[in-house]
């Protein structure tokens, strides 16, 4: 999973890749935990995963002119 989202990414965020992938994996089934997720095992609720982004997703942040 990490090496698929390092395409095209510099090599300094290789450990954000790794955290990135870790997050997702936790919010993932798996076949084994019964179609269950971790997150679900360890806090009884299902993952919101809708906010969750591709790796390395250009964000723009605006500044009001006042700031």
């Amino acid at each position: 999973m990490v090496r698929l989202s390092l395409d095209n990414v510099p090599a300094s965020l290789t450990a954000e890749a790794f955290n990135w992938a870790c997050y997702a994996k936790n919010r993932l089934p798996h076949s084994t935990l019964m179609d269950k997720t971790l997150y679900e095992l360890m806090f009884n609720k299902k993952p919101m995963i809708f906010y969750l982004p591709p790796f390395y997703t250009k964000y723009y942040v605006h500044i009001p002119e006042e700031k």
